[in-house]
């Protein structure tokens, strides 16, 4: 799961999670945001 403000949530380009290894209870995730004005 992942939150964003509703003033950016058009924005969000790409999501995904970062493995790391066998532990996915906590896991790093790339969030991909346009911040172009």
């Amino acid at each position: 799961y992942w939150l964003v403000s509703d003033r950016i949530a058009d924005r969000v380009l790409k999501s995904e999670m970062i493995d790391s290894g066998p532990r996915q209870d906590h896991t790093p995730i790339l969030l991909e945001i346009d911040l172009q004005i």
